[in-house]
């Protein structure tokens, strides 16, 4: 941009949050992904803990907690590959509300204190699960934001995970100092479950996303007609980089 067109930074971090925030279906984004965020971090972030307090079946606590830690992230992957390939994008869509309520709801039996390679099913499906919200979250965050908003509306989301992930961590790593750890894990996904119900019954209808995508598209399109052959203006800031898919988390 050209120094005419800058502004404070404080000033574009606001513009970010108050277009995520403002805006309906941007905000039930949000609000999903970082409820999301907030439960399904805790098996990997308690395993260490968890993996000492409780082993078994000949499996010693360095691979309980690598189980555990690793069962997250291969249930996201097994559940990105087989939503996103085998489901149309409508189906996805209308899967995210009930998926979002089954992604903590699969980690309330941790609270019967299973052993760890239960513990790890539990993770992997609830990863599975989260499988089908971020992607398809991703993916309409982008249709619903106006083109010259890309980069501050990101970076609301990015930082928002990291702030929402590492507190959850310290959150229930402070309560497993008090109760056994997987009494923690499951009344906080209990927790979960009822915060994921009230997102889900909150979430916009398909005509409201539609008209949303619509209008993010109206806007882009003013913007790029009005743009100055010698650079952007303030209603197009991050255009150009604006362009490629980045990812909510």
């Amino acid at each position: 941009m050209g120094e005419a067109h800058r502004s404070h930074l404080l000033r574009e971090t606001g513009e970010g949050f108050r277009i995520v925030f403002e805006r309906p279906v941007l905000r039930a984004i949000a609000v999903l992904v970082f409820s999301a965020m907030v439960f399904s971090i805790v098996p990997e972030g308690l395993a260490a803990g968890w993996a000492a307090d409780r082993t078994g079946g000949g499996m010693d606590a360095g691979t309980a907690q690598a189980v555990i830690m690793a069962a997250n992230p291969v249930g996201y992957i097994l559940g990105g590959l087989i939503i996103g390939r085998l489901t149309t994008p409508a189906r996805r869509l209308a899967l995210m509300p009930p998926l979002a309520v089954l992604a903590p709801a699969v980690l309330v039996p941790a609270v019967l204190d299973p052993p760890p390679a239960v513990v790890a099913l539990l993770a992997g499906a609830c990863g599975f699960a989260v499988a089908g919200i971020v992607p398809v979250a991703n993916g309409l965050f982008v249709q619903a934001l106006p083109d010259g908003y890309r980069a501050r509306a990101f970076g609301v989301m990015a930082s928002g995970t990291q702030v929402i992930q590492g507190g959850a961590v310290l959150a229930t790593g402070a309560l497993a100092e008090r109760f056994p750890i997987p009494m923690v894990v499951g009344v906080w996904s209990a927790a979960g479950v009822l915060l994921m119900l009230v997102a889900a019954a909150t979430w916009p209808r398909p005509a409201t996303i539609e008209a949303a995508v619509e209008t993010a598209r109206a806007e882009s399109a003013r913007a790029g007609s009005h743009a100055s052959p010698r650079g952007p203006v303030p209603g197009d800031r991050g255009r150009e980089h604006g362009r490629h898919r980045h990812a909510v988390t």
